[in-house]
This record gives C-alpha cells, sequence and structure tokens, in this order.
C-alpha cells in the first residue's frame, strides 16, 4: 500500500498544476549555469559575519546518486559587488543533502572549514578566504566545531553514506561495514590545541544506554552530531536498522562527565534546533500526536509548540522570541512551503516546486538558513535541472 501510494504522488507530481514557485517576500537568484549551486544543511549558518560573504558549494555533476566521489569548488557569492561567486577552494567530499559541512570557522574571522580528502583519510581544511591560502588540513573531517573554536565533533562518514546516503562521504570503504555495532568506532570528539582525537562513546557504550532486544541483529550508526551554544553538550541521534525497520532515538552527552541519556523515549522524532543552552526543538510524536516539542535536556520534560498551527515536519530555526523559520517536505504536487511562525501565526514566505523524480538521496530540500541579522533567508531550490540558492527578505 505504501509503495503504491508514493508512485500515485510521483505521478500528481509530475503536474505541474499551481504553476512554477511562488514568491511573497523580495528575492534573488543565484546560479551558476550548467552547475549546480547549494549550500548543504539547515545548521551551519553561510553568511558572514557583516552580511557581505555567502559560503557556497558548486559542481557540474549531474544530480544522481553517487556511485564515487564528486569534485567541487568552494567559495563565496560577492553580495556587495553585483554577486559574483569568487573560488577559493576545492574539494571531493560532497553529499547531495548536507555538501562538504562547509561553514564560518566560529572565532577566526575570514576563515572557513570544510571537508576534503587527503592521500588516504578524509581531513578537515581551513582556508582564509580573503587570499586562498591554505592555513592546514586537520587529521579528521568535521561534523560539527564548538562555538569557541575548541573542540569538533565527528563520526565515520563512509559508515554514514552507507546507511544514510546522502549524508555521507563514498571517497573511502567502512573497514566495520560487516559489523553491526563495532567496538572501535563512535562519537568522536577533536581537540584542536592539543590535536588530539578520542573516541568519547563507542557504539557498545551506545547500545548499552538504553538496551532493548530490538537493538540486536541490527546495524548502528549516528547522525546529526550538533553542540549546544555553550558547547558544553553535544546532541545525536542513535539509529539502528534491520531488515525491517530504522529506529531514531535522540541523545544528549555531556563534553565534561561524559553523561549520556536518551532526551525522550520516543523513537519517532526528526529534526532539531537548538533553543539556548538548556532547550532543544525536535519535530516529534509523543503520545500519538507529532508536532514540535521542545525539550529541556536536564529534566527532560517537554512542551509542544504552536500545536494548533498543526505544523509539518521541516527544518526548523528559531531566530527570535520564540520565531520560528521551517520549510516543509514536497505535498502531493510537488510544492514545499517556507514559511515563519510568528505570535501563534503562519506566515508563507514561499512555493517551490520539486519534479518527481528529485527524491531521496537526491532530493533538493530547502534547508532555510536565516542571517545573523536575521535580515536574509537563504534557500537551496531546483532550478532548471540543477540546483540553486535563493536570497530572500525576511521583513
Amino acid at each position: 500500500m505504501k509503495t503504491f501510494k508514493k508512485y500515485i504522488k510521483r505521478i500528481l507530481r509530475s503536474i505541474k498544476i499551481y504553476g512554477d514557485n511562488k514568491l511573497f517576500r523580495d528575492s534573488r537568484l543565484l546560479e551558476i549555469k550548467n552547475s549546480n549551486v547549494f549550500f548543504g544543511y539547515y545548521d551551519k549558518n553561510p553568511f558572514s559575519e557583516d552580511e557581505t560573504k555567502l559560503l557556497a558549494l558548486t559542481t557540474p555533476e549531474q544530480i544522481k546518486p553517487l556511485v564515487k566521489d564528486i569534485n567541487g569548488s568552494i567559495g563565496y557569492f560577492d553580495m556587495i559587488n553585483g554577486q559574483e561567486f569568487i573560488k577559493v577552494s576545492d574539494t571531493n567530499c560532497i553529499n547531495w543533502q548536507q555538501g562538504c559541512r562547509l561553514m564560518w570557522h566560529p572565532i577566526i574571522k575570514n576563515q572557513i572549514l570544510f571537508n576534503t580528502t587527503n592521500k588516504n583519510s578524509y581531513v578537515t581544511r581551513i582556508i582564509d578566504i580573503n587570499t586562498s591560502t591554505k592555513i592546514c588540513d586537520l587529521p579528521i573531517p568535521t561534523y560539527d566545531i564548538d562555538s569557541q573554536g575548541k573542540y569538533i565533533a565527528t563520526l565515520n562518514f563512509s559508515r554514514l553514506h552507507d546507511h544514510r546516503p546522502g549524508y555521507g562521504y563514498i571517497n573511502f570503504k567502512d573497514t566495520n561495514k560487516n559489523l553491526e555495532c563495532p567496538d572501535d568506532d563512535g562519537v568522536w570528539l577533536y581537540d584542536i590545541k592539543s590535536n588530539k582525537k578520542e573516541m568519547i562513546l563507542s557504539y557498545p557504550e551506545l547500545k548499552n544506554v538504553g538496551y532493548d532486544e530490538e537493538m540486536d541483529q541490527s546495524f548502528h550508526y549516528i547522525n546529526h552530531l550538533l553542540f549546544s551554544p555553550n558547547g558544553e553538550n553535544i546532541f545525536f541521534y542513535h539509529v539502528w536498522e534491520n531488515a525491517n525497520n530504522r529506529y531514531h532515538q535522540p541523545v544528549i552527552m555531556n563534553i565534561g562527565s561524559k553523561k549520556v541519556k536518551y532526551l525522550t523515549k520516543s523513537r519517532k522524532v526528526t529534526h532539531e534546533t537548538w533553543i539556548d543552552d538548556d532547550n532543544i526543538m525536535l519535530y516529534s510524536n509523543e503520545n500519538g500526536t507529532w508536532c514540535y516539542n521542545i525539550y529541556n535536556i536536564e529534566d527532560l520534560t517537554y512542551k509542544p509548540y504552536a500545536l494548533e498551527l498543526n505544523l509539518l515536519d521541516g527544518h526548523p530555526t528559531m531566530i527570535s522570541n520564540e520565531t520560528l523559520i521551517t520549510d516543509t517536505y514536497p505535498d502531493k504536487f510537488g510544492y514545499t512551503n517556507l514559511y515563519k511562525v510568528e505570535e501563534n501565526n503562519k506566515i508563507i514566505l514561499g512555493k517551490f516546486y520539486l519534479p518527481a523524480h528529485f527524491f531521496g538521496e537526491i532530493r533538493v530540500d530547502l534547508h532555510p538558513r536565516v542571517s545573523k541579522s536575521e535580515k536574509y533567508i537563504i534557500c537551496d531550490i531546483y532550478n532548471d535541472n540543477n540546483r540553486a540558492m535563493i536570497l530572500i527578505e525576511n521583513n
């Protein structure tokens, strides 16, 4: 029945009954002819501190599931002088949902980080964006960096690709590919100053946090590592899957004490955004109701957010005074919505069409990201059979 419904949905999405994209705010399209232009996930801000540069990744490769590593250009759009794209480096670590984990250094102005490879491993490359000079390569890939630039949290990107195509990398094989719960892999923390890499949580240790029989004969992996704003805690999903099911368990780990706990007993959880150091928002199902819930990481209580608006699953960012920017997945006709929730009102900012054949690993989610001043929202969109970015004024 599910397969039949998906088939019907794809037929309906091939018929553009609503027309083209609809925008209800001033906007600018950022594109490069015959290339894909995108940034990656919604958890990183591509805008420079002064909002004159907008980070982006470009690749001429056709959008299709990865069977080999592909090459791309790292650079930025000059927001002052005609929105020209200025290349500063290259990478061969690319996936369609999160790019190369491109991001600004949280402390050092004009430096950027992204993942690439050396001869036999993934590395984090740091570049001075003004001079295109390589500062250094760190001996691990980055999933997230804390707000003080002290620590990098990371995982096995090859294992992630094997189990969640579109999020990991294909450059190297996972040496533990055939092991369900390897004891020499898990969550890794890299101390930048001391150049020390430490596995702070192994898969067997993670499995024991909330063990049940469903975890046996299942492959375990980790996704979506995200430091709290103060850098004291890491959020991530413990995922295990077998032939029949995939389960997601949201986890909080304190960096200092190494204490680990499940944020909720619910395994019906999708997307996240930190509210502050003590609270995180998840789209989750508690007691049979899907909605955005705000969880306290200390006492593990939660409260629904805008429950009466019946918000759908998307990629949320809480920007200020409980104002939320988020999106939706394509409806049955292929349209995604970008909207703002403010004072308990849902305000549609734009509607974007995505053809039916862009699904799974190669789908083009909006992944809305908000500039620090909250003046701009940048989204990845489908445009003429390629990816492009659209800059929207948030007024």
